[in-house]
C-alpha cells in the first residue's frame, strides 16, 4: 500500500548513479540528488546500499490533507484562503504529514490544477548513511548533542533544518500563488482528486474546501472519502439561503461519502485551526 505522493518519473539515471538514502517509507526510499539538488522517492529495489547500511523504516504519515482553493472569478477570498493554508501548515505540521494543494478550476482533476508539489513533512533526525549505525551518545532529552550528532550522521545529505527551510520558503510563496482566474468552478473535480490522493492514506485525513457555497447544483461525484474530515472554509456566502439549502445538503452527504464525522463550514471571520489541530 503506497505511502507516500504518486510518483513522477522525472528522468532515468544510470547503473552506478550515486544518491544519498535519507528515509525509508513502506517500499520506497526518500533519496537526495546531488545533480537535481532535491529530494525525490525511488523504489527500494532498485537501490544497491552498501553491506552495513542501517535503515530506520518510517511509519507512514499520521495526517494527509488536501487543499482546495477556488480560483473563480467568482470567489473573492483566494488571496485569505492561500494565506490560511501557509500559516495553518506552518503551525500545525508534524514530521511525516503529507500536503496536497490544488486549485477549484474549470478541470479541478487534472494535473494544471496543482498549486505546488506535494509537500511532504521531514523527519526530525535522518538515517545513517551506508554506514553501520554508531552507538548514541547523547541524552535523548539534550535536544543541542542531538542536533550536533544528527548534523554528522549523513556525510552528503542536508540536515533536516534545510529541508524545513526549503519547505517553508515554499510555503512563503504560498499567499501569492496566481493563476488564470477560472470562468467555471468544477468542485467536483476537486473532491474526485481528493479521493484518490486519500484513499491509501493512513491515520487522519483531512479535506479543507475554499469556495463560495451559493452556487448552481452540480452533481455529487461518484467518490468515496472513507474516514475523511471534510472542511468547508473562508466559504462566500452571497444568497443565505441557497447557502443554507447546500449546508444541508453536504451535512447529509455524511453517510454516502462514508466521512469520519460531521461537515463543517468556517466563514472567513474563522481561524482555520480551530478545526484542524
Amino acid at each position: 500500500m503506497p505511502t507516500t505522493p504518486p510518483g513522477k518519473c522525472f528522468g532515468k539515471s544510470p547503473s552506478g548513479y550515486t544518491l544519498t538514502a535519507i528515509l525509508r517509507y513502506g517500499n520506497r526510499w526518500q533519496i537526495w540528488d546531488p545533480v537535481t539538488k532535491d529530494y525525490a522517492f525511488v523504489d527500494a529495489a532498485v537501490l544497491d546500499l552498501p553491506s552495513g547500511a542501517s535503515a530506520t523504516v518510517v511509519p507512514t504519515a499520521n495526517r494527509t490533507t488536501v487543499i482546495c482553493i477556488d480560483q473563480s472569478k467568482s470567489y473573492r477570498y483566494r488571496q485569505a484562503a492561500l494565506t490560511s493554508v501557509a500559516a495553518l501548515i506552518m503551525a500545525t505540521a508534524r514530521s511525516g504529514y503529507v500536503y496536497y494543494v490544488r486549485w477549484i478550476d474549470q478541470d479541478s482533476y487534472g494535473q494544471a490544477a496543482e498549486i505546488m508539489p506535494a509537500l511532504t513533512i521531514p523527519p526530525v533526525t535522518p538515517v545513517q548513511q551506508a554506514e553501520a549505525t554508531p552507538t548514541p551518545t547523547c541524552n535523548a532529552f539534550d535536544l543541542k548533542c542531538r542536533k550536533e550528532e544528527a548534523s554528522t550522521s549523513s556525510q552528503h545529505a542536508p540536515s533536516p533544518a534545510v529541508a524545513v527551510q526549503t519547505i517553508a520558503g515554499r510555503l512563503a510563496t504560498l499567499p501569492a500563488a496566481t493563476s488564470s482566474e477560472s470562468s467555471s468552478s468544477d468542485l467536483r473535480g476537486c473532491i474526485e482528486k481528493a479521493s484518490e490522493l486519500l484513499a491509501n492514506a493512513s491515520g487522519e485525513k483531512y479535506l479543507l474546501v475554499a469556495t463560495f457555497l451559493d452556487r448552481p447544483d452540480q452533481p455529487p461525484p461518484d467518490a468515496r472519502l472513507d474516514v475523511v474530515k471534510l472542511r468547508f472554509f473562508d466559504v462566500q456566502c452571497d444568497d443565505h439561503t441557497a447557502c443554507d439549502a447546500a449546508k444541508k445538503r453536504w451535512l447529509a452527504m455524511r453517510d454516502q461519502y462514508y466521512l469520519a464525522d460531521d461537515v463543517r463550514f468556517l466563514d472567513p471571520e474563522e481561524d482555520l485551526s480551530t478545526t484542524v489541530k
